[in-house]
């Protein structure tokens, strides 16, 4: 079975409701945009998905490895350049200290998350209208 999501935007702008599974949330945009600021923004999700992913990932490496990390932070920023283009900052931390070796490691695999790989080769994407 297919992975999909559902979004449904209804005529107040921009309030999208998602549906995931048995999960839903919402997306909104600021109120500077015409939106009704009353939820993260489409890239606030791509955000949380690329700091989740990689948090993840790196949880899951440290349990092989039976690394003992603490608690993991992923704090990513959208940056510019001066041609105007997008780039992902992310900024992990860790609870506990780490070897100059596993933090080497660590940041190889923080690249290896599946959310990472997207973004940086792309996705193929098709567009149907029904």
């Amino acid at each position: 079975m297919p992975d999909k999501l559902v979004a449904k935007l209804n005529d107040v702008n921009y309030i999208t409701e998602i549906r995931s599974q048995e999960f839903t949330f919402r997306v909104d945009e600021p109120i500077d945009l015409g939106g009704s600021g009353t939820a993260p923004t489409p890239g606030d999700y791509l955000k949380a998905a690329l700091a989740s992913c990689v948090a993840i990932t790196l949880r899951m490496y440290a349990n092989r490895k039976k690394w003992n990390l603490g608690n993991i932070s992923v704090t990513v920023t959208e940056l510019e350049d001066e041609e105007g283009k997008s780039s992902y900052e992310k900024k992990i931390a860790f609870e506990h200290e780490l070897t100059e070796e596993q933090q080497k490691k660590l940041a190889i695999i923080a690249d290896k998350c599946p959310i990472s790989k997207v973004i940086k080769e792309g996705r193929k994407q098709t567009t149907v209208l029904v």
